[in-house]
């Protein structure tokens, strides 16, 4: 193996050269940060190339299904390009120090970059923000327009600013992935760069829809969504971040729930995940595939 790409433990990582490898890479995105992984896996080693112009976190062992949708898309990072060998060399080295069947690439990585390996697609949401709020908003559906715009929303009360437990309370997901979310979302507070809105019925005080986005690497990822939200208050949610973040150069990203919003003119598409033929069942049911 090239000797430039090489296997580093933990506990020699240079924090700060791995924020900067991530954040000045071209295809970096939050999940990659030093903070973020920590929240996520209190530990992990990586690939470096040289003197961090890239970087790859490594999943050294086998993760609870549901902490996959934490780290929807990982390394490789690099402010080089990412062609076929640099991938396939850091990856190479990866699974060399890593039993874990799963590796959610980078939305960067392309398939045509993968020949040889077994890769599977799972979906996510994308909307863009450069225009203004009246052209933006010419995607919707005129019933889903309507609907948003319409005047009589007396029974609804618009709520921000709600403190991460009581997030993952409105959800049944089991501690080990509450915990991690809150982690998470305290590190984007006190960073300035994470925000939580929802939605609530006046008429019983119960949350209808609620979010926790993340802004990075001209981002707005949805870390968490409420689960099973009701899709007229979800869109109205989705609405009030279009508008706050129209004619900016950036993009909304979802990854959980993203069912009926084409009609708001988010579109569809997949980012890659490497595995091994022998856990296809269990990855399925990991990435939440349909067949």
């Amino acid at each position: 193996m090239i000797d430039m790409y090489r296997y580093v433990p933990f506990e020699e990582i240079d924090k700060n050269k791995w924020n900067g490898a991530v954040h000045y890479a071209h295809n970096g995105n939050v999940h990659g940060y030093y903070w973020y992984l920590k929240a996520v896996f209190r530990e992990w080693d990586a690939v470096i190339e040289d003197d961090y112009q890239s970087v790859m976190p490594i999943i050294s062992s086998p993760l609870h299904d549901v902490i996959y949708d934490l780290i929807p898309q990982l390394g490789p990072y690099s402010v080089n390009v990412l062609h076929s060998s640099r991938i396939k060399d850091m990856i190479s080295v990866a699974s060399e120090h890593s039993s874990n069947a799963i590796y959610p690439l980078n939305r960067g990585i392309h398939l045509r970059s993968l020949k040889g390996l077994k890769t599977i697609e799972s979906p996510y949401a994308t909307f863009m923000l450069n225009k203004e709020y009246e052209a933006l908003s010419e995607q919707y559906d005129s019933d889903v327009f309507d609907a948003i715009h319409e005047e009589s929303k007396d029974h609804l009360s618009f709520v921000s600013g709600m403190k991460p437990e009581l997030l993952v309370d409105l959800s049944a997901f089991p501690a080990m992935k509450k915990n991690a979310l809150m982690r998470i979302m305290y590190n984007a507070i006190q960073r300035g760069i994470g925000f939580s809105n929802g939605i609530k019925s006046k008429s019983n005080d119960d949350f209808l829809a609620a979010s926790f986005f993340i802004a990075s690497h001209n981002t707005l990822y949805e870390i968490f969504t409420m689960p099973r939200a009701d899709m007229d208050a979800r869109r109205l949610l989705l609405d009030l971040v279009i508008r706050n973040g129209a004619g900016k150069p950036m993009n909304i990203q979802l990854y959980d729930e993203i069912d009926g919003l084409e009609p708001m003119g988010f579109k569809k598409s997949n980012s890659l995940q490497l595995y091994s033929g022998k856990t296809l069942t269990r990855i399925k049911k990991a990435i939440k595939l349909p067949y």
